[in-house]
Formats: C-alpha cells, structure tokens, sequence
C-alpha cells in the first residue's frame, strides 16, 4: 500500500472533501502543516511521516495506517471508526479528545506521547509498547490486549470496564485512582507501580500474588488487609 498524493490528500483535508486519489511512488511526509477538520474514508496509508504537524478534528473511517511516524506532533479531536493501525511508531506526541470505535491497534510503539479524555471502545490492542508518558481520564470500554509493556507512565483517573489485557507487563507506572470494572488481567505482572486509591471490582483475582508491596488500607470486600494480616501475625 502506498500513500496518496500529498496535493490531493491537503486539498481534500482542508476542504473536508472525503475520499481518495490516485496512489503515487512515494510515501507522503507532513512537516510542519496545520490540518483542521479533514476527513478520511477507506484510505490506505502506508509509512506517514509527521513532523511537528497540528491536526484538529480528524475523522477517519474505515482506514488503514501501516508503518510510520508521527514526532512532536498533536492530533486533537481525534474520531477514529472500524480502523487499522499497525506499527505505528510515535514520539514526543500529544493526542488530545481522541475516540477510536472498533479499532486495531498492532506493534505500536509509542514514547514520550501524552494522551488525554480518551475513549476507546470494542478495540483490539496487541503488543503495544508505551513508555514515558503521561495519561489523562483514558477510558477503555469492552477492549481487548495482549503483550502489554507499559514502563513510568502516569495513568491519572484510568477507567476500564470488560476489559481484556493478558500477559501485560507494567513496570514503574501509577495508576492515580484507577477504576477496573471486570478486567482480566490474566499471566500481567506489575512491578513498581502506584495503585493508590484505585478500585476494583468484580475481578478474578485467583492466583494473585502480591509482595514487598505497602498495603495501608487495602481492603477487599470491605475487610482491611493489614489488619488481617496483623492479628495473624505476619
């Protein structure tokens, strides 16, 4: 897959035309670009570069991203329906107000990229890498995930319901009054991460083992874990 013409995609884009052009020999960079309001349906892209680009109110439906990057940019407002992205690379990043309604989201890596007042519903999200970055009121809804590596991000206000993330591995991470509503987090391990004051309910926590962790007030179903622990000598 190859990337449409770069004429005919910013003509469309900023005149909020939908649809597609001719394919060309080489793939498209933006540098340096403001981009309101453009609109994408069924488009193929193929290794995007994004430079230091401002994007507002995206809408993409159907679409596939394979390959590319996107560095020191911001997409806000972003409404992403029944799309693809595979190996994705993104650095220095800030996506603000995103949506992405039955997704696909494969080999992603993404560095140093701020997220904020996410949405994400019935998304299929596998070996994702993130790290270093900061996470604003992300809500995962009936999504689900595989392979995981989540290193010193800040999950502020995380909410998850149905939510599926097996063999993630988290490591240095707060999850600032995190909410998890029927999550399986089957085979995760977390190591160094901060759970104060999160919630979670209606889990299966069978096999769960929990050391050289600080438990003040940790409680499950309404009994108080260190003092459990404390009239029982340990």
């Amino acid at each position: 897959m190859r990337w449409v013409h770069f004429l005919a995609v910013a003509v469309a884009a900023v005149a909020g035309v939908v649809g597609t052009s001719a394919h060309a020999d080489t793939p498209v960079s933006y540098d340096r670009v403001d981009l309101s309001k453009p609109r994408f349906l069924n488009l193929a892209m193929d290794a995007p570069l994004f430079a230091s680009v401002e994007v507002r109110n995206i809408d993409a439906d159907r679409c596939s991203f394979t390959g590319g990057t996107l560095d020191y940019s911001t997409f806000a407002e972003l409404k992403l329906e029944n799309d693809k992205l595979y190996k994705p690379s993104l650095r220095y990043f800030a996506i603000e107000y995103p949506m992405l309604y039955y997704g696909t989201i494969r080999y992603g890596k993404l560095e140093s990229v701020d997220i904020s007042d996410t949405t994400l519903y019935n998304c299929d999200l596998d070996d994702i890498k993130y790290e270093y970055g900061d996470i604003d009121d992300l809500q995962l809804s009936r999504c689900t995930g595989r392979n995981w590596q989540v290193n010193n991000t800040e999950l502020r206000n995380l909410r998850t319901y149905y939510l599926s993330a097996r063999n993630a591995r988290w490591e240095r991470s707060d999850f600032y009054s995190g909410y998890f509503y029927y999550a399986d987090l089957s085979g995760s391990e977390f190591s160094g991460c901060d759970f104060e004051r999160s919630k979670l309910s209606g889990c299966d926590l069978s096999g769960v083992e929990i050391s050289n962790c600080r438990i003040s007030g940790l409680r499950i179903n309404g009994v108080d874990i260190e003092e459990l622990l404390r009239q029982a000598g340990r």
